[in-house]
């Protein structure tokens, strides 16, 4: 039962750190696709992320993580290429977790309490968080060419309990996938029904190695919300960890359904919507438990 119960905090921990109807009668994008931004605009949006994992031969252990971000991008700038400068911050952050047997979470960064327990722990690290500002370069294909924390976030994660250099970096690169959790990448050409593309991302954790998180796009074409034209298209995305000798976390079967609804003549996301499920077998120590993972995000937004 430790061993379950480890097996189920470490994989807690990886995966809280990386958050339909009818369809209208175009068959293909006049334009390509791309994102668009001009200085001095400003968007407020909210993601919902929540993830339960259950372990065991009958998923008799089960730990959840449920997280709300609402933030603001400012836009700063824009280059001639339309490569866009933006600034995000965060104007409210909660997070909550319940691990077994006995851990539980609950921040709020607009608590007017202070915080106890698992939450006193790492209140410090999230108040940092809630508090920056991030710097996000961003191109019109939806690549994102850099995100800079200040370094005073920087310093509190290389500072936190049980901080060490390489789990410090994998704070870092989760923030920065946070931040970005509102952007995807889009096709070079003018899409077509049922056209694909794909991006990628590397993942590390101290625990079970270097991974890949892959996501493929498929073009589903338009749908009409309130006299507004939004083009539909639904994400399929895989996630798989090298692993170590003694951690060894290996993605099985994994499905994903949902959808994004992007604004082609705005060039900004409506919202995202989707749910993934995966099984798993997690191997620590070298006894090997089965699993299932259920995650669901939704993303949207609104202007300032």
């Amino acid at each position: 039962m430790q061993a379950t119960t480890t097996h189920a905090r470490l994989v807690a921990r990886t995966l809280s750190l990386l958050v339909l109807g009818w369809f209208g009668p175009s068959l293909t994008a006049a334009e390509p696709l791309r994102w668009q931004f001009a200085p001095g605009q400003a968007f407020n949006f909210y993601v919902n992320q929540s993830m339960v994992l259950k372990t065991g031969e009958r998923g008799e252990i089960t730990t959840t993580v449920v997280q709300r971000i609402d933030m603001t991008w400012d836009v700063q700038a824009v280059s001639d290429d339309g490569v866009a400068t933006i600034r995000a911050s965060i104007g409210r952050l909660q997070i909550s977790m319940d691990t077994p047997p006995s851990s539980q979470l609950a921040y709020d960064s607009l608590a007017d309490r202070p915080p106890v327990g698992m939450e006193a722990m790492l209140a410090e690290t999230y108040d940092a968080m809630a508090k920056a500002k991030y710097e996000i370069t961003l191109t019109p294909r939806g690549e994102v060419r850099g995100v800079t924390l200040p370094d005073e976030l920087m310093e509190t994660i290389k500072h936190r309990p049980g901080a060490d250099g390489e789990s410090g970096e994998t704070v870092a690169t989760a923030i920065k996938a946070m931040i970005t959790q509102g952007v995807f990448i889009l096709p070079e050409e003018p899409p077509n029904v049922g056209d694909e593309w794909s991006d990628s991302a590397k993942v590390a954790d101290p625990a079970f190695g270097d991974g890949t998180v892959e996501t493929t796009y498929r073009y589903a074409g338009t749908r009409d919300i309130d006299g507004t034209t939004y083009v539909a298209i639904r994400p399929t995305v895989r996630l798989e960890f090298a692993g170590h000798n003694t951690h060894i976390l290996a993605m099985k079967e994994q499905k994903t359904s949902g959808e994004y609804l992007f604004d082609p003549a705005a060039g900004r996301l409506r919202s995202m919507a989707y749910e993934q499920q995966a099984t798993l077998d997690l191997t620590h120590g070298g006894q090997t438990v089965p699993g299932t993972i259920q995650q669901k995000v939704e993303v949207m937004v609104a202007g300032k």
